[in-house]
């Protein structure tokens, strides 16, 4: 990247620096973003699971693939069917998430306009949320979560507009640490409450209304904090401004005309494609290949994103105050010594020292991009450009569900494969930063 194409900047730096109310609301929606995104992770996975048990496909090949057999024919496992069903949600990030930013842009309504969004987003989720348990059977499943999938990525299209649009540049680090502590505690409620709740009532109910608990109070958390706080978000109407007729040809110019967002939206592409290899199949890495049950995995694992929290703050100061770019590399490096640990990992404790690693070197990673990525966004059309940016993100998150299932599946349901996978993706992601430079080291 040029230093040319680094001097884009909005003019945002004129937004009053934020309240600590205004945080801590920001904070909450994110929490509540986060537990069902959480969801979406980690009891998803395993209601799939039990419905796609037994599954197997095996297609006759006119050559051999070495580690496959019997020699010539290529078996897909049920990993293949999770992975699809998964990769909805970031596969309607291709829909939702730009049309979300090129709407908000242009619209306003009397609750803001990335706020109407969310407030009329979450009520979906939360019916979908709640009718997933009484699906009985996989199709009908698949029907809920596409629409609980489309929805869920309408509400995160909403995400680096609010942050560009409401703080200050020198704020969104320690914003994004505020988000970051909300969306690890969604975690910490999901899997280490969730998932017990999934274990006991599974021993209680058997396959009865499996994970009803987790999915109903993901609802409820969705009603009320998602769209309750939405209302008070007070955006600032920004003044009108003429625009060009938005065609599919002006959406792509518009976005190359930013030459620092097309090289940004290559390292969301990588880092999105490295999160979901290395954790879309976590829990059924610990729970199949490591056969631990369920009550147990929630043990072990359950607290873990606690100690993200301590990273969190820290991640939050370094990214106001040091070269993005840096942290960045650093963190990608981090993620892959993580990965690489998970790989060797024969048991729930090993599992656990990987997910602490990748956990602290992820806080950085999201902290420090979504405050970089913002810096590009011309005041105008931050909806429209993040929409387009999270287009690099739905591709990553859609390709790594879809191909780490097809691997898995490939050689007998082996969840283990998928770290490699992220080891790799991790420093394409590092070789991706040596051409962007933090637009913040290059002001006078």
């Amino acid at each position: 990247m040029r230093p040319a194409d680094t001097l884009l900047l909005p003019a945002l730096d004129a937004v009053p620096r934020a309240s600590a109310g205004r945080i801590l609301l920001f904070a909450l929606i994110f929490f509540g973003l986060g537990v069902t995104e959480e969801v979406s992770n980690n009891v998803l996975p395993l209601t799939l699971q039990r419905m796609t048990a037994g599954f197997s496909w095996s297609v006759e090949l006119p050559f051999r693939i070495p580690g496959l057999a019997p020699a010539g024919v290529f078996t897909m496992g049920s990993a293949l069917v999770i992975g699809l069903v998964l990769a909805l949600n970031p596969l309607f990030g291709f829909i939702a998430q730009p049309l979300v930013g090129v709407l908000s842009d242009r619209v306003w309504t009397r609750v803001g306009r990335r706020a109407f969004f969310l407030i009329t987003g979450a009520p979906v989720v939360a019916a979908c949320l709640f009718l997933v348990p009484w699906a009985p059977a996989l199709w009908q499943l698949v029907v809920i979560v596409v629409i609980y999938q489309f929805f869920q990525d309408v509400l995160w299209g909403s995400d680096h507009p609010l942050l560009a649009d409401l703080f200050p540049s020198r704020q969104r680090g320690i914003v994004g640490a505020a988000i970051g502590i909300a969306y690890q505690l969604g975690a910490v409620f999901v899997t280490r409450v969730g998932l017990a709740w999934t274990a006991a009532h599974e021993r209680s109910h058997g396959g009865e209304l499996f994970g009803a608990p987790i999915y109903w109070a993901a609802a409820a958390i969705q009603v009320v904090l998602v769209m309750g706080l939405a209302f008070f978000l007070w955006e600032r109407r920004l003044p009108a401004m003429a625009r060009p007729r938005l065609t599919p040809r002006q959406y792509v110019r518009d976005f190359r005309a930013q030459p620092g967002l097309v090289r940004l939206g290559w390292i969301n592409f990588l880092r999105a494609f490295m999160f979901t290899a290395g954790t879309g199949y976590l829990v059924l890495f610990g729970t199949v290949t490591l056969a631990a049950d369920k009550a147990d995995y929630a043990r072990a694992m359950g607290w873990l994103p606690v100690l993200a929290l301590v990273f969190v703050w820290p991640a939050g100061m370094i990214t106001d105050r040091l070269a993005r770019d840096r942290v960045l590399m650093g963190a990608f490096l981090l993620s892959a010594a993580g990965y690489a640990v998970g790989w060797m990992a024969d048991s729930l404790t090993g599992l656990a020292v990987a997910f602490v690693i990748t956990r602290l070197a992820w806080v950085n990673i999201e902290i420090g991009y979504k405050s970089l990525v913002s810096d590009f966004y011309p005041a105008h059309q931050i909806g429209q450009l993040a929409g387009a940016i999270n287009i690099f993100y739905a591709t990553g998150r859609t390709l790594a569900l879809i191909s780490v299932g097809a691997l898995i599946g490939a050689f007998g349901n082996d969840y283990r494969l998928a770290w490699p996978v992220a080891i790799a993706a991790a420093f394409a992601g590092i070789w991706g930063l040596r051409g962007v430079r933090d637009p913040r080291s290059l002001s006078p």
